[in-house]
């Protein structure tokens, strides 16, 4: 079942529904994802990065297969925390104040 969805997936509509994101993303995977080619996360990282607005940790592992939210949970906590305390928060408040 798996493959065949994955066989079913529209990469031009997803690129075109990452580029019409308007805000910060974070991007995670791993090199040797079974389900997911590098070549298409690499694709996904390049485009996320034209925009200032789609800002956000690009984090790559060599392993850790299509769940890096299992297999690295500690290091993607910890950027993720980092990225909402530092990034986001210091982006909404000069948002707010228009002071960058």
């Amino acid at each position: 079942h798996t493959q065949h969805r994955t066989g079913l997936y529209d990469f031009v509509r997803a690129a075109s529904n990452a580029k019409a994101l308007a805000s910060p993303v974070l991007h995670a995977y791993a090199c040797d994802d079974p389900l997911i080619q590098p070549e298409r996360a690499s694709e996904l990282v390049e485009l996320l990065d034209r925009d200032i607005q789609r800002d956000g940790p690009r984090l790559c592992w060599e392993a850790g297969g299509h769940y890096v939210q299992q297999t690295h949970a500690s290091e993607l906590a910890d950027a993720l925390e980092d990225w909402v305390l530092n990034d986001l928060c210091t982006r909404s408040s000069s948002d707010r104040t228009g002071v960058p």
